[in-house]
């Protein structure tokens, strides 16, 4: 897939529309030739590429949450936990109630805090004010999840799905 996608973006490069609607469904479809290659390598374990196209495509379109939460997963992959955590919390100011990010944020938390956590068990703490930290931690990520859901239903507009997503967020909030 990804030869595919880059010998198209190779093609869509040389291409030049002949009419302003040309242009527009040539530059429409640069960009989507970007999103899969950028998926593609990804897919692959290619990161740098992957953020390479991605970081392309976010220059002509930089207010897309999936895209910039996708490059912040590059960016976890390839180590750049400092890049992946602005590209995380600009998705999260684009669309506050999309789970993922906050998902994403919180492993990444999760993550530098389990040196800490082991340096706190060698220096006393004990293992309930650990489980305590966990607790919280997976707390707030099942309330943000259960947020995102009430947005998601309050959208759909049925009566069955907003009451179930109001019962989940009053549970994940106790």
């Amino acid at each position: 897939a990804r030869e595919c996608y880059a010998q198209a973006l190779g093609i869509m490069n040389l291409v030049k529309g002949k009419n302003p609607f040309d242009a527009d469904e040539c530059l429409k479809n640069r960009a989507a030739c970007l999103r899969n290659l950028g998926a593609a390598c990804m897919g692959l374990k290619l990161y740098g590429e992957a953020i390479e196209h991605l970081s392309e495509y976010l220059r002509a379109s930089p207010d897309d949450a999936r895209i910039l939460c996708r490059r912040g997963r590059a960016f976890v992959g390839r180590g750049d936990f400092a890049a992946a955590e602005r590209d995380f919390a600009a998705c999260l100011r684009l669309d506050p109630y999309d789970a993922e990010p906050h998902d994403e944020l919180a492993r990444l938390r999760d993550a530098r805090a389990a040196p800490r956590r082991a340096m706190a068990g060698a220096a006393g703490v004990d293992n309930t004010q650990r489980r305590k930290w966990d607790r919280d931690a997976y707390a707030k990520r099942a309330a943000a999840r259960a947020l995102a859901a009430v947005v998601d239903a309050e959208r759909s507009g049925t009566s069955r799905a907003r009451r179930d997503a109001h019962a989940r967020c009053a549970r994940a909030m106790r």
